[in-house]
């Protein structure tokens, strides 16, 4: 698959800690949302969305017991 580019493409990730768990125990963990793809200003300075492609992966039967890959 042929990629093009976004020239000056420009994504974003937020990511927050969360020190505790419904009860109250201790329990970090994080919680993240990114962006799946990037905005890039165009002649008219209007922000324009160019999305990722979607990410393909094997058949579970294909993989067997081996980790699950992603793949562009």
């Amino acid at each position: 698959m042929a990629h093009e580019g976004c020239a000056r493409g420009q994504s974003g990730v937020m990511n927050v800690v969360q020190r505790a768990a419904g009860d109250m125990r201790l329990a970090p963990h994080f919680h993240a949302l990114s962006l799946d793809g990037v905005y890039v200003q165009d002649a008219d300075a209007e922000l324009v969305f160019h999305a990722l492609p979607r990410l393909r992966t094997a058949p579970r039967q294909a993989r067997g017991n081996r980790p699950l890959t992603l793949s562009l």
